[in-house]
């Protein structure tokens, strides 16, 4: 009965194990590897890379240089990402007065990031902001407010949001009593 017991459980750990390694595949984006340079003279970048993935999204506005000691000095370089996203492996590549979006975005509206607060004392609502997005468009009141988390009890505050829209990458940043309007 316990070897039984034994195979059935290790079968289930197994089976929903996959399961969660399939799903998390299938829906989020990494970078597998990144190489920086010129030609053959390139260094390895993922490890520099993946921690500004933000939201599934990974952004780096041009110009950039990824290299420490630069791998062919005086010279303009490129990086290649080997990525995955929804289940697909994928290639990108951009040189350094290109801004870097991956995955991709849709046409129209995709905000890629917002944080709210004043100077130093700012919080993550980006998550808050996409819900906000409807019909292409982000129409918000003049005094808003995100939650109930004040990172600046007391005082205006702003929002910064990074989005893009057709393509091109912009940044809006709207005080509290401001009606927000994009694109």
């Amino acid at each position: 009965m316990k070897t039984i017991l034994r195979i059935v459980l290790v079968s289930f750990f197994a089976i929903t194990t996959f399961a969660r390694e399939e799903s998390s595949d299938a829906s989020e984006f990494t970078i597998a590897s990144a190489s920086y340079g010129f030609a053959d003279e390139r260094i390895e970048v993922a490890d520099l890379l993946s921690p500004l993935i933000n939201h599934g999204i990974f952004l780096l506005r041009a110009p950039w240089g990824l290299g420490n000691p630069d791998p062919k000095p005086g010279t303009m370089k490129n990086v290649v990402i080997f990525y995955r996203h929804n289940g697909a492996r994928k290639t990108a590549t951009f040189n350094q007065h290109q801004d870097i979006i991956l995955p991709p975005p849709p046409e129209g509206l995709t905000i890629i990031s917002a944080t709210y607060g004043l100077g130093n004392s700012r919080v993550d609502v980006t998550n808050a902001v996409r819900d906000a997005v409807a019909n292409d468009a982000l129409q918000l009141p003049a005094k808003w407010g995100f939650g109930r988390v004040d990172p600046a009890a007391g005082k205006v505050k702003t929002v910064e949001i990074i989005y893009t829209h057709d393509g091109a990458v912009e940044t809006a940043t709207f005080s509290q009593h401001q009606k927000i309007e994009l694109p």
